[in-house]
């Protein structure tokens, strides 16, 4: 049993002299931490992480935010009162934020008047905002991807969606702006990406027209052909 509460956390760091304040849920199991939650200078946020079950109760815990692609850092012990958490933190990855991170100290603790379970709309939110990302860096429109999310339940059926409407999509756009973005982008064609998907029993046009397709995503392009 983990001497640290899964569910609802509250808690609050320092930052350019001023305290932000953090909203999460984590859940403790066999010595590493998950979870997610929002903070007020990052916006919505993700968590991962590891603790000890032994004194002196260490915890580091990885904050990623997704609007800013910055990942904080923090490390610290359990505190007995509160049954909480303090220490420092630091910058491990800085984004594209303007907010000075220069490190400092947080504390964090169990929220008494929360019962933990993720009803909240901020964890919906996070929840799309993770399937967006993930499948933007695939190489979808983001207007596409967004329709994706709403029309689909998971990530696999919103890959899927996009897989089966991505041709679909560029059949909206007007003749010639597909024929000249076409002729610009066969620069983007790798030889051995054809060859690969043709080794797999495919047309050298299919392959081409697969790679347009899924922005030159070879793995995107096989799931399209097969």
């Amino acid at each position: 049993m983990s001497v640290f509460k899964s569910g609802s956390w509250i808690g609050s760091y320092n930052i350019n002299e001023k305290q932000s304040h953090l909203t999460l849920v984590l859940n403790f199991n066999n010595g590493k931490i998950q979870g997610n939650g929002t903070c007020d200078t990052l916006g919505y946020v993700g968590v991962t992480g590891r603790f000890t079950n032994s004194s002196p109760y260490e915890t580091e815990l990885l904050i990623e935010s997704f609007k800013f692609s910055t990942t904080l850092e923090f490390k610290g012990y359990r505190e007995s009162q509160f049954k909480g958490v303090f220490g420092t933190w630091k910058a491990k990855k800085d984004g594209n934020t303007t907010i000075n991170l220069t490190g400092g100290n947080f504390s964090i603790k169990p929220d008494a008047n929360n019962d933990g379970k993720q009803t909240d709309d901020w964890s919906k939110d996070y929840a799309k905002l993770k399937k967006k990302k993930a499948l933007t860096e695939m190489g979808f429109e983001e207007s596409l991807v967004e329709k994706a999310i709403e029309k689909c339940l998971t990530q696999e059926e919103a890959l899927e969606w996009l897989m089966n409407h991505v041709e679909d999509n560029n059949n909206n756009e007007t003749q010639t702006t597909r024929s000249t973005n076409n002729n610009n982008d066969d620069s983007k064609l790798k030889e051995e990406d054809i060859q690969q998907l043709m080794d797999l029993g495919v047309d050298r046009d299919q392959v081409i027209e697969a790679l347009k397709c899924c922005n030159y995503n070879v793995e995107l392009a096989a799931n399209m052909l097969f």
